[in-house]
């Protein structure tokens, strides 16, 4: 595993937005949340958002709901 200091949230042009973890020179890996798939486009960075412990915490509480819905939906309490 890569000596990882941050996780970021970007939002590029072409309507990409993107989480990633990345060691201290930039370099990491991430997951596409939303727009196109990566097609070797160099697209500028219009919004780059390094998370706090506040944003990671609140982030999670919202993905915990997907959680409760799809028990909900199954019919499991």
């Amino acid at each position: 595993m890569d000596d990882y200091v941050a996780v970021v949230i970007e939002a590029c042009e072409g309507g990409r937005m993107s989480i990633s973890c990345e060691d201290a020179g930039g370099w990491g890996h991430g997951y596409r949340l939303a727009g196109p798939k990566y097609g070797g486009h160099d697209w500028d960075v219009l919004v780059r958002c390094v998370l706090d412990a506040e944003a990671v915490r609140e982030i999670r509480s919202y993905l915990a709901i997907w959680d409760e819905i799809q028990a909900r939906m199954a019919g499991t309490p």
